[in-house]
């Protein structure tokens, strides 16, 4: 299943808590299935995209980063894969 992660950072986190989220992350590395992470430019968070069945080990990583932030996450389709059934809809 794809992916696309939206986090945003807790807004109480002090300079003391984004370390400790730094040194979590430098620790955990890349999420199940992950391919791509991009951080905003206003620094306020970012988006992960992945491609993974392991729900379970999805959960498991939003559990463990809850306290820093918040996340949506939204399974995506590539619009090649979408295209025929848009059409078989639409062709009624």
């Amino acid at each position: 299943m794809l992916t696309v992660t939206e986090y945003r950072l807790r807004s109480t986190l002090s300079r003391e808590d984004e370390k400790r989220l730094m040194d979590l992350f430098a620790e955990k590395a890349k999420g199940p299935g992950e391919l791509a992470h991009y951080i905003r430019m206003d620094g306020g968070g970012g988006y992960v995209v992945a491609d993974s069945d392991d729900v379970t080990g999805l959960y498991e990583r939003i559990l463990e980063f809850g306290e820093f932030m918040e996340f949506t996450i939204t399974p995506v389709l590539n619009v090649d894969d979408a295209v025929g059934p848009i059409m078989k809809v639409l062709a009624g």
